[in-house]
């Protein structure tokens, strides 16, 4: 082993551990919206509720978010590296070759507020 290696792994595991926080954190808020979702879902009859056209993310009916066609169940720690793509995808298609990927936290914030916002478009859209 070299201290090279050491170095990269000890990168790994910061990068990891950060994830790890960001996602706790946040599991909670996340909570509290799915619940919201899946009563109004089940109200409405609905089966999903899309998140990111795009790029295919939905919230379904059972809870869980999916992602891609064909639909993948994901978790929510894959959330974050899903909206840095799409961060990265958006400033692509503007030239934006300076604009850098937004951090974990910076990317599951807006997770979780897209994931709001859509929910009350859906809800606004069925009264």
């Amino acid at each position: 082993m070299t201290f090279e290696y050491d170095i990269i792994r000890t990168d790994e595991l910061v990068k990891e551990r950060y994830l790890n926080l960001v996602v706790d954190h946040y599991r909670s808020l996340f909570k509290i919206i799915s619940e919201k979702a899946k009563a109004h879902l089940k109200a409405e009859n609905m089966q999903e509720i899309e998140i990111i056209a795009r790029q295919r993310l939905i919230f379904s009916k059972d809870g869980n978010f999916y992602y891609e066609l064909p639909p993948k169940k994901i978790e929510l720690r894959d959330l974050p590296l899903i909206y840095q793509k799409e961060a990265e995808y958006i400033a692509g298609c503007q030239d934006a070759r300076r604009e850098h990927s937004p951090s974990i936290h910076e990317a599951m914030r807006t997770a979780l507020l897209d994931f709001r916002d859509k929910l009350r478009k859906s809800v606004a859209d069925s009264v």
